[in-house]
């Protein structure tokens, strides 16, 4: 994600997004929309991966009882 914005960012003029198949890739239209300027501009890449991370501990700490090995 940081890779795709310094790149947006530093060529902007030659940049260009094929929106449908990054946020498919992606799973979400979040991150490029962070990227972009379109969301909120409070948001950010940062809390967008904090976010990810609080989700990721919890799918963990979720999984635990059904995992067998």
């Amino acid at each position: 994600m940081l890779l795709v914005a310094t790149i947006a960012r530093l060529y902007a003029d030659n940049f260009n997004w094929l929106p449908a198949h990054f946020d498919r890739l992606i799973g979400s239209d979040l991150p490029r929309r962070l990227i972009t300027g379109e969301s909120n501009p409070v948001d950010s890449l940062a809390d967008l991966f904090q976010t990810w991370a609080s989700r990721e501990d919890r799918f963990l700490k979720a999984r635990q009882p059904v995992l067998f090995y």
